[in-house]
């Protein structure tokens, strides 16, 4: 059970051109994974082709079964930070029962961004502390574009308290969507939000429907 295509956290070197594809991944806490905490620069990382099962461990696994996290940040305030840009999931079948986090640093936002052809379903949790809000969270981003993106609440045993989200966008300046589908929310009027974001693009339908700023 262990994570799997982490980079980081321990993030002093670079890295670059690395191509995860071809894999399954089952009974993880975490599935694909970029933390940078000590002022690296992650660029040109192509995650593709994968079929992603995340469930929640206990607490002192690293993860929440969540199956995708990028995020930048500071080990502590002496700490160099870092980059995160240029990353692509491609060809991505998912599932979890927690959030996925794509997330900057404030003044540094992660740049070029890219899911396409991506299907995540979140799960009901099976443990008693409830930890997932949305599907997929996108904050501090530059740059970053949903093309035939389905985010699916799995409601086969219900639906968690703390759902609320299928897209939860937060200070993300160029984003683009096309194509995002959102499903098994039948009673959810606006499944996509947005908050301080800035030139969308988009040309999923009925997209006017489901935005809610």
């Amino acid at each position: 059970m262990a994570i799997f295509a982490i980079l980081g956290t321990e993030s002093h070197g670079d890295f670059r051109n690395i191509i995860f594809s071809n894999c399954v991944v089952t009974n993880t806490n975490r599935g694909i994974s970029i933390v940078v905490r000590d002022g690296a620069t992650v660029e040109n990382v192509y995650f593709t082709d994968l079929i992603i099962h995340c469930n929640r461990k206990h607490f002192n696994w690293w993860g929440d079964g969540d199956p995708i996290r990028f995020i930048l940040l500071k080990r502590n305030a002496a700490s160099r930070l870092g980059r995160i840009r240029h990353v692509y999931v491609r060809n991505v079948q998912a599932s979890g029962e927690g959030t996925s986090l794509i997330k900057g640093y404030e003044g540094r936002p992660l740049e070029n961004i890219v899911l396409e052809n991506v299907r995540l379903e979140i799960n009901t949790e099976s443990l008693p502390d409830k930890r997932a809000s949305d599907i997929l969270q996108l904050q501090q981003l530059q740059d970053a574009s949903l093309r035939n993106v389905q985010l699916v609440w799995n409601e086969a045993n219900g639906r968690e308290p703390r759902w609320a989200w299928a897209l939860h966008a937060r200070q993300v300046s160029g984003l683009r969507l096309t194509d995002v589908e959102v499903g098994g929310r039948g009673g959810k009027q606006r499944p996509i939000r947005l908050d301080s974001c800035s030139r969308i693009f988009s040309s999923s339908k009925p997209l006017s429907s489901l935005i809610d700023q």
